[in-house]
């Protein structure tokens, strides 16, 4: 395992998505996220990650109150289209994927077990969106069925590359 500071790798966090996984080692479900955004809240490093309240791993954040985050590398960017368009309702995205989880190494969380770099978050502040202060275009591009996003600011606890 290699260690690095936060601010070396969160660049790849726009490649295009990552894997966000959230649950504890009985149970948890990952999602592909395509939007986020990182800085410096609290004098912490911070992930800010939008999850519609109807996604199957919503319900996990709530829960848990923390999740992982990995950026596959390139070989394995194929995975971001099973994980994010399959429901863990459904189906057992790890065994079409291929792919096990293990444990994170400071939370209790799971971490998808593909090299790139992890990320293991705790969320520190979330709210709801309130889609009627939302710009119209964006509210009716992607609001139009009222299905909103809770916004989770998570620090990140430690990043690192397997």
């Amino acid at each position: 395992m290699i260690e690095i500071n936060h601010n070396k790798i969160l660049e790849s966090l726009g490649c295009g998505g990552y894997l966000l996984t959230a649950g504890n080692a009985e149970k948890a479900n990952t999602l592909t996220v395509s939007w986020s955004g990182t800085g410096v809240f609290w004098n912490k490093p911070v992930i800010i990650v939008p999850i519609r309240k109807s996604r199957f791993t919503h319900g996990f954040i709530e829960q848990e109150k923390q999740f992982t985050i990995c950026v596959l590398e390139k070989e394995k960017q194929h995975l971001l289209h099973i994980f994010g368009t399959k429901s863990g309702r459904d189906v057992n995205k790890y065994e079409i994927s291929d792919t096990r989880l293990a444990d994170a190494k400071q939370i209790r969380g799971q971490i998808i077990d593909e090299a790139g770099w992890h990320f293991e978050c705790k969320v520190i502040y979330q709210c709801d969106m309130d889609i009627t202060a939302v710009d119209s275009g964006i509210k009716t591009g992607f609001y139009s069925d009222g299905d909103a996003h809770t916004l989770y600011f998570a620090e990140i606890i430690t990043a690192y590359k397997l």
